[in-house]
């Protein structure tokens, strides 16, 4: 028999098979390799197809290959391909991975068993008959809503164009043919690394939400105080000489987890937290308790999970928000650095939003109120460090409050500031 490099001009699907088990390096497939070669000019496709994954599976179930093991979460993988020899190939690694994956032969069987899963990740060959990758990439956009789906599109096609393209179409992720298990590998930890953070930030915001719910006067105020503490820290990164503990995971954990530094109103009652005039000594006592309230379920929170930073800054925040620079706020009247930064972060932010917005005590006032209040009040109330990175950025806090406005209101004037922070 004819070796299959002598035979006849081969068609796609029998390139395609020479191409695969040319590239396997693992000693079960090392016979495949020589039946197929041998008899690869002979049989026709569908034969090659059949007789090459009965005889894959069979093999791989009585000697499995060295598997590399996801570090997050299995994922439910939707993989959309109409080339059956590379469709299986990535299905094996994907499974490998620790993944389930459901097979879609074309972007049309794709798009029905999206609607009907709604899986989180899609990896689709671009070049497919009828509905090809890039419509599919288009349709789960368009439908998806608030459930992210992570994109990746297998293709051959890598000039400029061709991904912006792809780019446009909704695509997260390209892998070019012919790729590696290792590069199918990194894209998919990628995709399940950003999957984690959307849910596990969906989880969060809904808990904060649980008590904004209870206040129809801090509305979009979660919205607000997270685009703030980001934004402040940029503004600390960006100085001359930033803080060291100001990083990326920093930064993501600010944003992500700053929502949750109310926490622990859930256990002050809402006679006391709608209350429209000044608190008495025991209602005050009962608001200061949320920050320890807050702090406690968040570290027990944190406590199932050794890998749970972003929860341990939460609880940092829920504690030391109220603490003021000078050592005259509570819970424990922390001074200085011994705030953590993200307590002095967020209590410059928590102030801010309370003064340009309405309270059960108050009207709004203007940001220029609002910014000469937290200037006079640097190195009193905050940290001299953060009132000067709010100046460099005021107008993104500006923009923010625009953004999130919940409705227009009267604005009081720098007197009336003094006066109502003096009833807390």
């Amino acid at each position: 028999m004819k070796n299959a490099i002598e035979s006849p001009p081969l068609s796609g699907m029998k390139l395609e098979l020479l191409q695969f088990v040319a590239a396997e390096k693992e000693p079960t497939v090392a016979r495949l390799r020589q039946v197929f070669l041998e008899e690869l000019g002979s049989l026709p496709d569908s034969e090659i197809v059949e007789r090459f994954e009965q005889e894959l599976f069979k093999r791989r179930e009585k000697s499995p290959p060295p598997a590399r093991a996801s570090k997050t979460a299995p994922l439910k993988i939707l993989l959309a391909d109409d080339e059956p020899i590379g469709r299986t190939r990535t299905e094996q690694a994907l499974l490998r991975m620790g993944h389930q994956v459901i097979l879609a032969g074309d972007g049309a069987e794709a798009w029905e068993i999206w609607k009907k899963n709604r899986v989180r990740m899609v990896v689709t060959d671009w070049m497919m008959p009828g509905m090809d990758g890039l419509t599919l990439c288009r349709n789960i956009r368009e439908a998806e809503g608030s459930r992210y789906t992570y994109l990746v599109l297998v293709t051959v096609r890598d000039n400029p164009e061709d991904i912006l393209e792809g780019r446009n179409a909704g695509a997260d992720e390209f892998l070019a043919k012919p790729f590696t298990d290792d590069e199918l590998y990194v894209r998919v930890a990628a995709g399940a690394r950003i999957l984690s953070i959307q849910s596990r930030e969906g989880v969060i915001f809904s808990m904060a939400k649980l008590v904004e719910s209870r206040d129809p006067d801090t509305a979009n105020h979660l919205e607000r105080f997270r685009f703030f503490a980001l934004t402040i820290t940029g503004a600390l990164a960006a100085m001359p000489s930033p803080p060291d503990v100001i990083d990326q995971l920093f930064t993501e954990n600010i944003f992500l987890t700053s929502v949750l530094h109310d926490i622990g109103k859930v256990h002050v009652p809402e006679s006391v937290l709608l209350k429209p005039g000044r608190l008495n000594e025991t209602e005050f006592e009962l608001v200061t308790r949320h920050c320890m309230a807050g702090r406690d379920a968040l570290n027990d929170a944190a406590s199932w999970d050794p890998n749970a930073d972003y929860l341990r800054m939460a609880a940092e925040i829920a504690f030391t928000h109220h603490e003021k620079f000078d050592g005259s706020g509570y819970p424990q009247g922390l001074k200085g650095a011994a705030i953590p930064l993200s307590g002095r972060i967020a209590a410059l932010c928590d102030v801010y939003d309370a003064l340009v917005n309405k309270r059960p005590h108050k009207e709004p006032y203007s940001h220029e109120t609002a910014k000469t209040f937290i200037q006079e009040q640097a190195g009193k109330h905050f940290d001299p460090m953060i009132v000067e990175a709010f100046l460099a950025c005021e107008e993104k806090f500006r923009n923010i409050q625009k953004m999130f406005q919940p409705r227009p209101a009267e604005v009081p004037s720098v007197t009336s500031v003094k006066n109502k922070e003096n009833e807390k």
